[in-house]
């Protein structure tokens, strides 16, 4: 195989798993994003709309902030305590801006009934199985 053929096949191959990647992100936003709507019912404070301007903040004390003023109920992780970030919000509903998070700084959400949990993201990743007969 000629050299131009081999660069060709690394691109695609390349492009390929940086698709897989994010096809895996996006299902994961659609998800919560799914989860996020079936609960709006019980916690209309989800599609109240925010205008809010943060600069240098921790970002469990903006989540404690936002979700006062909209009266939802969350938990936090201790996790997330070293994140600081800046941001201006305007007539986004608390669920878009909860996505943006999540999408931002690799978070999810656990959902309890109306109760949401917000941690870092765990990474799916497979054991290790030691094969018989390996060192």
């Amino acid at each position: 195989m000629n050299t131009y053929k081999k660069h060709i096949l690394s691109v695609a191959l390349f492009l390929f798993v940086i698709g897989i990647g994010y096809s895996q992100e996006d299902d994961r936003i659609a998800q919560l994003r799914l989860k996020l709507e079936s609960i709006e019912v019980d916690t209309p404070g989800l599609i109240e709309r925010a205008d809010i301007n943060v600069s240098n903040i921790l970002l469990p004390d903006f989540l404690r902030i936002l979700m006062d003023a909209h009266e939802v109920n969350i938990t936090i992780s201790n996790d997330l305590n070293t994140i600081t970030f800046s941001n201006n919000f305007s007539n986004a509903s608390v669920s878009e801006i909860l996505i943006f998070l999540c999408k931002e700084f690799e978070l999810d959400i656990d959902f309890m009934g109306n109760i949401l949990s917000i941690h870092k993201l765990i990474p799916d990743i497979e054991p290790y199985i030691k094969k018989e007969g390996s060192r």
